[in-house]
C-alpha cells in the first residue's frame, strides 16, 4: 500500500492519494485522491471523510496503516494520526517550499525474503 502526500501551494492546500491493490477490481483502476484545506483540523476532516460509506474501502486501507505492529489491530484513528503527522512534518520541514510531495510505502515485502519489512 502506498500513500502520496502533497503540499500543493501552501499549508492549506493538502492532498492525499492512495494506491492499494485491495482498491482495484476487474472493472478498472481506483486511485482515490482527497483534498484538504486546513492543517489544524486535518484529523477531524479525514475522520469525517473516511467514515462516509462510499469511502469504506479507503477507510480500511487507512485503518490497516494504523496497525503499527504485525499482530496489531487495524485502527482508523491511528492511521489518520500517522498520516496527519506526516503532513505536519512536510509543512514544518518545507515551510518555505510551496510544492512538496512525500511517498509512503507501507509494508513493503521482498519476494526473496521470508520476513517483511515495516
Amino acid at each position: 500500500m502506498t500513500f502520496v502526500l502533497v503540499k500543493n501551494g501552501s499549508n492549506e492546500e493538502l492532498e492525499l492519494g492512495i494506491i492499494a491493490k485491495v482498491l482495484q477490481n476487474e472493472v478498472g483502476c481506483f486511485l482515490p485522491c482527497f483534498k484538504f484545506n486546513d492543517l489544524k483540523n486535518l484529523s477531524k476532516k479525514m475522520t469525517e471523510m473516511f467514515k462516509q460509506s462510499q469511502y469504506a474501502s479507503v477507510a480500511k486501507c487507512v485503518a490497516e496503516y494504523g496497525k503499527v505492529t504485525t499482530d496489531g489491530v487495524p485502527s482508523l484513528d491511528k492511521g489518520i494520526e500517522r498520516l496527519c503527522k506526516h503532513f505536519e512534518d512536510i509543512c514544518k520541514k518545507f515551510h518555505d517550499n510551496p510544492y512538496v510531495f512525500e511517498v509512503i510505502l507501507d509494508k513493503v515485502h521482498d519476494r526473496n525474503s521470508k520476513h517483511a519489512s515495516g
